[in-house]
């Protein structure tokens, strides 16, 4: 059997041709590899772990894939207090994404909320359909939640609202001039 939390632990997309065929041969335990290219070896792994893991390496190239587009400055794992967001958006406005996909646990999520609100305007907990129905019960209201389905598809499910951490009054304002 493929494992593939193995393939998605070791891959890093920076190695070269040499670690990424002798990655797939010590998962897939054939020598099959060794005519691809960097670039194909690259998409065989990509497509892989798309199709076959639904770990926090493709619910981040989903988010990726929805914000690509958009006009936004993007970061992967930004400390937040003591806590690091998984995805950040900013322009304009600033967003933080938690991921929680079927694999993980929750046990940390209410502290990252309340971290990352403290810092972002709008934040989101991005899950696997798994947590969909326990993350409401564990997070703020104005926190959104968008959930990644099996098929890798992003759902919005509960819009974010502005923080309430970040709120202050123009008179707040006006006494620090």
């Amino acid at each position: 059997m493929i494992q593939y939390n193995s393939l998605a632990r070791s891959y890093n997309v920076l190695d070269n041709a040499f670690a990424m065929r002798k990655l797939l041969v010590s998962v897939y335990k054939d020598n099959k590899f060794v005519k691809y290219s960097k670039r194909e070896l690259h998409q065989f792994i990509n497509q892989t772990l798309l199709k076959n893991h639904s770990g926090e390496e493709v619910f981040k190239y989903v988010l990726t894939k929805h914000f690509i587009d958009k006009k936004v400055v993007a970061a992967y794992e930004v400390n937040t207090l003591s806590s690091r967001a998984d995805f950040v958006t900013i322009n304009g406005d600033s967003k933080s994404f938690e991921i929680k996909t079927d694999i993980d646990s929750l046990v940390r999520i209410e502290k990252q909320s309340v971290d990352y609100s403290k810092v972002f305007e709008y934040n989101y907990v991005v899950v696997g359909e798994k947590h969909l129905n326990k993350i409401e019960l564990l997070i703020p209201e104005y926190v959104g939640v968008w959930v990644i389905t099996k098929r890798n598809a992003l759902r919005k499910i509960r819009q974010a609202s502005i923080s309430p951490c970040l709120l202050y009054t123009s008179d707040a304002a006006d006494e620090e001039d």
